[in-house]
C-alpha cells in the first residue's frame, strides 16, 4: 500500500512529495559487531583506526551498522556494510558499501519504492546530533569519522528538505569532500 511520508524537521513538518511504500526490509546477515571477526568488521576497523577498540564498537553499535555475507540472497546485496538510515528513531531507508571489492557500483542505496522517506528528504545521521551546530558531511564514511554531531547528504546535491533541516541550527559547518564537485556543493 503505498502512502505519503509526512517528515517533521526540529519541529517543523512537511510533506514528502514522493509516495513511498509502507514496506521496508533492511538487508542485513547481522550486526557488523555481532561476530567475533568478519571481514565487513575488519573494513571498517582499518577505517576507524583513530578510536580505541570500545570507542569503535560503540559507534558500529549507536548507528546500528550492518553488514551482508557473499552468499547474501540478493547478489547485488551481497558483501556490503550496509548503513540503516534512521529518522526519529525509526529505520527509513539504508545505504550500503562494498567492502569485498565484487560490484562496479562501491555505494547504492535502497531503491525509491523500498524507502519510507527518500534519503535526499532527511539528513543520515541527524538522530545523532547533539548539539544547537553540526557538521555536514558528504558521505556516510565521512560524517561517521567526524562522529556524533556530523550528518551527511548522500552526496554534494541536497534538497530542499535538507536545507530546511539544517535551517533549524544555530550554526552549520559544510565539509564536503575537496574536490570540484565538492567546492561547487559547499558554495
Amino acid at each position: 500500500a503505498k502512502h505519503y511520508a509526512k517528515t517533521i524537521c526540529k519541529g517543523k513538518s512537511f510533506e514528502v512529495d514522493e509516495p513511498t511504500t509502507a514496506k521496508f526490509e533492511l538487508p542485513s546477515d547481522g550486526e557488523i559487531t555481532g561476530l567475533k571477526y568478519t571481514r565487513a568488521l575488519d573494513y571498517m576497523a582499518q577505517r576507524f583506526m583513530h578510536l580505541t577498540t570500545d570507542k569503535f564498537l560503540q559507534l558500529m553499535i549507536d548507528y546500528d551498522i550492518r553488514f551482508t555475507k557473499f552468499e547474501y540472497k540478493d547478489a547485488m546485496l551481497a558483501g556490503r556494510i550496509v548503513f540503516p538510515n534512521y529518522y526519529h528513531g525509526k529505520a527509513v531507508s539504508w545505504q550500503a558499501r562494498d567492502y569485498l571489492n565484487i560490484h562496479k557500483a562501491k555505494y547504492i542505496t535502497a531503491p525509491k519504492d523500498g524507502e519510507i522517506i527518500f534519503h535526499k528528504n532527511f539528513l543520515w545521521g541527524i538522530d545523532k546530533v547533539p548539539y544547537d551546530k553540526v557538521i555536514v558531511c558528504e558521505g556516510v564514511m565521512d560524517a561517521l569519522t567526524v562522529g556524533y554531531g556530523a550528518v551527511h547528504t548522500h552526496g554534494v546535491k541536497f534538497s530542499k528538505a535538507q536545507v530546511d533541516e539544517l535551517a533549524s541550527f544555530s550554526e552549520v559547518y559544510i565539509c564536503y569532500d575537496s574536490d570540484k564537485a565538492g567546492a561547487d556543493g559547499a558554495d
